[in-house]
């Protein structure tokens, strides 16, 4: 389940307060489960204690595993030997990825006369190239593991009499409407007449790293203070198991400061198929 942390900073007024809080190395640490639609996740607060220190081995405690995956705000840093550290996960963007890519291919019938290429080095996400398959006119994988991809190529022909060819030629992507790359891509290759979708965050050129879910403004009343939105929505997607969050395609899509609609995504890559520029 997601964790998300926040730090109570103390501020004793009084001698009174002020004695405690010395007799108190270490703030308490206490937790709530917070609704969302569709799951839950774990507030932690931990309060400040003398000099401001924080009970990391108690935070450490309550969060149990998600101590390496912690959701915080930013500005925080937790000191090194806390044994702690911040979430960082793609399986929510690489899902829109996908939903993206199926989404376009429905609703821009010319993309099936156009190559899309699946940059796929390491054979790691077959379920991308079956769930293409019935969709893509023309669908290549570019890998440098052939043999594991031997059990899509034979069900691609068994259940849509489908081709799936298999290449580790990155020249292959120079002529493509699309290319997803779920791990991004390394290298310098060709950049394809379209679009790269990525799964990862990558500054390139025609990139698209960035999508913002269809019902992301249900979860906002729940953000917790100061956290990054992506950062929560991922989260809970990935560690709370909020899966409707990737069965949407996106509202709105981003490439670096270049913000689109896929149905406007759409009409470039139409254009593709007709001869003009993207």
């Amino acid at each position: 389940m997601l964790a998300a942390l926040q730090i109570e900073q103390r501020y004793p007024r009084g001698w009174r307060q002020r004695i405690r809080e010395q007799l108190r190395p270490r703030g308490e640490v206490c937790s709530r489960l917070v609704s969302t639609p569709g799951g839950h996740y774990l507030q932690v607060t931990a309060a400040t204690g003398r000099g401001g220190r924080v009970d990391w081995r108690e935070v450490r405690r309550v969060v149990g595993g998600e101590a390496s995956r912690l959701l915080y705000p930013h500005r925080l840093s937790p000191p090194t030997d806390s044994g702690v550290s911040r979430f960082s996960g793609n399986a929510l963007r690489r899902a829109l990825m996908r939903e993206t890519a199926c989404h376009l291919l429905r609703i821009a019938p010319a993309l099936a006369r156009c190559p899309v290429v699946i940059c796929d080095p390491q054979a790691r996400h077959l379920p991308l190239a079956e769930a293409l398959v019935p969709l893509a006119g023309e669908l290549r994988v570019l890998t440098a593991r052939p043999d594991r991809y031997r059990p899509a190529v034979e069900a691609a022909l068994q259940r849509h009499g489908a081709a799936l060819p298999l290449t580790d030629d990155l020249s292959c992507m120079a002529d493509a409407a699309l290319v997803l790359a779920p791990d991004g891509i390394d290298g310098d290759p060709p950049l394809p007449r379209g679009w790269v979708l990525s799964g990862v965050e990558q500054a390139r050129p025609r990139t698209i790293t960035g999508y913002l879910p269809a019902d992301y403004a249900a979860y906002t009343p729940t953000l917790p203070p100061g956290c990054d939105s992506w950062e929560y929505l991922a989260g809970l997607y990935e560690l709370s198991g909020v899966t409707t969050l990737g069965e949407k395609p996106p509202l709105a899509l981003c490439a670096g400061s270049r913000h689109l609609t896929p149905d406007a995504l759409a009409g470039q890559l139409t254009g593709l198929d007709s001869g003009r520029a993207v």
